[in-house]
Formats: C-alpha cells, sequence, structure tokens
C-alpha cells in the first residue's frame, strides 16, 4: 500500500508559503506594542 500525503504539506515550499513566520519584519516594535495593550 502507498503512503499517504497531504497535499499542502507535499506542495509546501514549492507553490505555497508556510502559514506562520517565526520572525517578524521591520514593524516589530509597534506589533510588540499592540501585543502589550492587548
Amino acid at each position: 500500500m502507498g503512503q499517504k500525503v497531504h497535499p499542502y504539506g507535499f506542495r509546501l515550499g514549492v507553490i505555497y508559503d508556510w502559514k506562520s513566520r517565526w520572525f517578524a519584519t521591520r514593524d516589530y516594535a509597534n506589533l510588540l506594542q499592540e501585543d502589550l495593550a492587548i
């Protein structure tokens, strides 16, 4: 029997980009202030 592969994970990095990022863009300071305000 063959292995089942998730279609999104199979195309990740080729067609699609990651859904989440582990780094912030240049507006990190503004995002941090917004998080602290919440």
